[in-house]
């Protein structure tokens, strides 16, 4: 068993062990970013890999950064069966033990007619647990009992000209769209498939 708590743990994980100010200052704007997504989500709605509760939704994480509702594994949750409107997996998938459990479980709990917003890097590989296509990402998602109802991407898989993009303002930055094909990370908006039951 993997610890959650000890630096070791947190890099077989894929989790940063030292925080950079840079870190530092993309997850709080991340935050700030969340916040106002939020206030759209369905409820009740649940966070999973939330790294500390953002308000409005029940927060989720095996190894949390700060405070957290809930400490389980996306592979393992203690909840009964359909019970939110709405799950959001926020660069999640790459570090689970096993993806197809984890929307395995994120399906049990989102009600029929419920919603999966997902983010992911995607089309690079990288030092996490797992890496995706954009096309076996959605074929994932898709397999758990989830319809794909809109992909977006964000930034490029090319490093070189990912690292030309990134001179742009934050701002302008998050706002460009790029071709699913060649993004580097995407947001996946998803509405579940009638399960039976």
């Amino acid at each position: 068993m993997i610890s959650t708590t000890t630096e070791d743990g947190l890099a077989a994980w894929g989790h940063p062990t030292r925080v950079t100010p840079e870190q530092r200052a993309l997850w709080s704007r991340m935050s700030d970013r969340w916040n106002r997504f939020a206030s759209y989500i369905p409820s009740p709605s649940m966070d999973l890999g939330a790294g500390v509760s953002k308000g409005r939704t029940v927060s989720v994480d095996p190894f949390p950064r700060g405070h957290v509702d809930v400490r389980a594994l996306g592979e393992n949750l203690p909840f009964r069966s359909r019970t939110f409107a709405s799950v959001v997996l926020e660069s999640v998938l790459k570090h689970v033990l096993s993806p197809k459990n984890t929307l395995a479980e994120t399906r049990r709990v989102t009600a029929n007619d419920g919603w999966l917003f997902i983010t992911s890097p995607v089309n690079h590989i990288d030092n996490h647990r797992h890496s995706f296509s954009t096309e076996e990402l959605c074929k994932l998602i898709e397999s758990a009992g989830y319809r794909v109802v809109r992909r977006m991407g964000l930034g490029f898989s090319s490093t070189r000209l990912d690292r030309m993009w990134k001179r742009l303002p934050f701002g302008i930055y998050t706002k460009i769209r790029i071709p699913v094909r060649i993004c580097r990370t995407i947001f996946i908006v998803t509405k579940t498939t009638e399960m039976a039951g």
